[in-house]
């Protein structure tokens, strides 16, 4: 099985009266959810959760470990399995970015044993900084300042471990956390704020990063800091809020707009395809392989969630949600050639699971109310389990059965 995705009191999500299950022709099985646990951040929690296996000691028992942050400026460190607590830090500001991993070995192991501050999560905060917690007790390890508000989400790319990271003062940084001292191995001036996460493609001596502004450009960026074309994606330049996905196997870009269009972009600068999603794109898109093609999760305002064809943008299912879809959806693969689970939040505060076959097909879908507005993407931890953030300050870990 394959992940895709970002790597309290609590409604109780199974209750028959917050469930509303579909029938369709295609629609043949259900799809059950309900909550594990839930944990109160304080504050709104819009950032994704990120999950990884660790042991926190070579030998020591190995745990699933959740890491995300709120509007409270509160980071946790959650054991997914029992929902309690490894750490809390406290940061200045308030937390809109979700967090990735950064290591100082050549390449991130499964799991990650914890060797002193060798591991660390990064995340943005409003103050300006981005922050190096180490994993093993959410100490502050490493920063670095920009200079304005960051709530984009950072990026590490494998090979050069820079951490790629777009601010509110119009610049995207490649930070290095080798040095004692964090730095800037560059920056580049992208004239307006940049609100999505940066996307890291190629391979070799071609590593790029793809970035996108609030002015509505978007930018190839080598690995050097050599900018290699930008263009304004929509004619009248509305502003890009969602984050870009770059397909590895053919090195295209797929990416949402205000516009109400989803465009694929191929990475030396030709429009390949674009999508229209009947209201303003602000959700980033899945991209997710099945047995028969690559798959294009993405939702819009227009209430609506899209299932793609990555090759031609054409649409293989769309779901209508009760509200705008603004947080990207997640995916994951099941074995066997038994399609894809793909999940979606509404800022209504409602959950959609569907099980997607690779024709297109749906097998089962599945929507539940959560409380509280959804600005937060589900993440799924395997195929039974995912993590969904709220506004009304609860993170939960529900099960799919």
């Amino acid at each position: 099985m394959r992940i895709v995705g970002a790597w309290g009191r609590a409604s109780q999500v199974g209750n028959a009266s917050n469930l509303d299950s579909r029938t369709s022709e295609s629609i043949t099985h259900t799809i059950s959810l309900s909550t594990e646990w839930a944990m109160d951040l304080e504050k709104c929690i819009d950032a994704s959760p990120l999950v990884c296996d660790i042991e926190l000691q070579p030998g020591s028992r190995r745990m699933q470990l959740c890491v995300v942050g709120s509007h409270s400026g509160l980071v946790v460190a959650v054991d997914i399995e029992t929902g309690s607590r490894v750490w809390t830090q406290r940061l200045p500001d308030r937390i809109e970015s979700s967090a990735c991993l950064w290591t100082s070995a050549d390449k991130l192991a499964v799991p990650l044993v914890i060797v002193g501050k060798s591991i660390m999560a990064v995340t943005g905060c409003y103050d300006g900084v981005v922050y190096g917690l180490s994993l093993d007790d959410g100490s502050v390890t490493k920063t670095f300042a920009t200079g304005d508000q960051i709530k984009s989400s950072p990026a590490l790319d494998s090979q050069s471990r820079y951490v790629l990271v777009g601010s509110h003062d119009r610049h995207v940084y490649a930070v290095d956390f080798t040095p004692d001292v964090a730095r800037a191995a560059w920056q580049v001036d992208m004239a307006a704020a940049v609100f999505a996460s940066p996307a890291v493609g190629g391979s070799g001596g071609d590593r790029f990063v793809v970035a996108c502004t609030l002015g509505g450009v978007m930018a190839r960026i080598g690995m050097d800091g050599t900018v290699a074309w930008r263009r304004t994606l929509s004619p009248d330049g509305k502003p890009i809020f969602s984050s870009p996905a770059i397909e590895p196997s053919t090195g295209t870009i797929v990416v949402g707009c205000t516009d109400g269009r989803v465009y694929c972009v191929s990475s030396s600068d030709g429009s390949v395809w674009t999508h229209d999603m009947d209201g303003p794109v602000f959700s980033s898109p899945c991209l997710v392989a099945s047995s028969m093609r690559t798959l294009v999760c993405i939702g819009s305002h227009g209430n609506r969630l899209a299932i793609l064809d990555a090759s031609d943008g054409h649409a293989l299912h769309t779901e209508t949600s009760d509200s705008p879809v603004y947080a990207s959806p997640s995916a994951c693969t099941l074995p066997s050639g038994r399609g894809v689970l793909v999940a979606a939040a509404t800022t209504g505060g409602r959950l959609m699971a569907l099980h997607c076959l690779d024709d297109g097909r749906i097998k089962a879908c599945q929507q539940a109310t959560l409380g509280g507005h959804l600005f937060s993407s589900p993440v799924f931890v395997d195929s039974s389990r995912l993590l969904q953030g709220s506004r009304s300050n609860i993170l939960s870990c529900i099960r799919l059965r």
